[in-house]
Parts: structure tokens; sequence; C-alpha cells
């Protein structure tokens, strides 16, 4: 406390009455410059300036300055149709696979699943809800890779849209527009995964993004 006189007195916080008090429960963390959402099970913001938070299961409580962090209420996705079909293929996917490293990955792959991020802000979550949101661009974009007009547009709205899909048949650039959309990602300082059922399509994507300094 710090009083006009210029004198300061330190008293333990459960001796003192912050006004306004927000107490929030079963919420999600999101740390600033971060993607990784934590769980929490108890939230005291003190004045709009600090959050004292507590983990599960954890007696120890932590405190974070607001202007860090964001709280998030959870999505209900689990209970989605879409969310619900993968999962039972996930689990099924274990009992028919062989002992081994398949078993192994299989049950990686359900245990993921158990763990995923319930936070509304993400991808999946629109994918099941079938609500993608809109995004702010900054409309200031490189192409290494060369382009066309359908390409340009394309990769303006990948940073639209929450969601894109990007199609077409052979030979119609859909690789050139991925590796545009990869290098303009990497120019914000921003992270990328390439996933695909085909290792040799990751191969492809990482061979030609070496082939540019990006």
């Amino acid at each position: 406390c710090h009083y006009p006189s210029q004198k300061t007195y330190s008293r333990p916080l459960s001796e003192c009455r912050v006004v306004p008090t927000l107490e929030l429960k079963d919420m999600l963390l999101l740390r600033k410059g971060s993607s990784e959402f934590n769980p929490v099970d108890r939230v005291e913001i003190y004045g709009d300036k600090h959050a004292l938070v507590q983990y599960p299961g954890k007696p120890k409580k932590y405190i974070f300055n607001m202007d860090s962090v964001e709280f998030f209420s959870p999505t209900s996705i689990t209970d989605e149709p879409a969310f619900t079909y993968f999962r039972s293929v996930a689990t099924a996917r274990v009992s028919a696979a062989a002992a081994g490293d398949k078993k192994g990955m299989a049950e990686n792959i359900d245990r993921q699943m158990g763990g995923l991020s319930l936070s509304p802000a993400t991808a999946l979550h629109a994918y099941c809800k079938g609500q993608h949101g809109k995004l702010e661009s900054s409309g200031n974009f490189i192409f290494p890779f060369g382009l066309n007009e359908s390409q340009l547009q394309a990769v303006e709205q990948a940073f639209l849209s929450q969601i894109s899909v990007i199609e077409g048949p052979p030979g119609t650039g859909k690789t050139q527009t991925i590796l545009n959309i990869i290098a303009n990602i990497l120019l914000q300082g921003k992270t990328v995964a390439v996933v695909s059922n085909n290792n040799s399509a990751v191969e492809n994507v990482y061979e030609k993004l070496g082939s540019v300094p990006v």
C-alpha cells in the first residue's frame, strides 16, 4: 500500500480486499506470444491488473500481469458429432492395430485426442462447430514461388479465414500456393506444421522450401 505521506506498508493478500475482484473457475490460460492453452482450476483477477492462478491438482498459486495473459472458457467440441466420430476412429485403430510400432502410434493418437485443448480459438473448434472465424490480415505478402491470379486470391484468403481449402486438378499449382502461404507465415515470425498421410508430399514441400532463402 502506498499513502500520500510516501509511506508504504506490506500486508498478506489474505488480509486485504481489492476492488474490483473477479473470480473465474475452470478456464484456459493463454500467455501472450504463445499458442498453448493451459487449463486452470481457479483465477482471481484483482483490479483488472493482476491474476492469481491455481492449476489443477496444485495448491500453489501463481501471479500474472493481466497484460501478459488471456483467459478463455473451454469449448464443448467433445460433444460434437465430428469430434465424436474422430475419437471413435482413433479408439478403433488402437483395437485393430497389431502389436509393435503401429499399435504404439495408434495409442499415442488416441491419447493425444483425449488431451486436446478445448479452446474456442482453435481451428479444431471451428471445424467441429462448422463456424470458422475471420482473421485480420496485414495484406503485405511475398510470393517467392511465383503465382497467378487464382493463387494470389488463395494466399490472401488463407490469411483472412481460420480454415481454408485449396483444391484443383494436378498441375494447377496447389503446392506452389501452399509454399507461398508457408513463406508468409515464416515472414511473420510464426510457426507452421506441414502434415500429410503421404510422407513424400511433406518431403516435396521441405525440399522446395529449401531452394528459396525464406
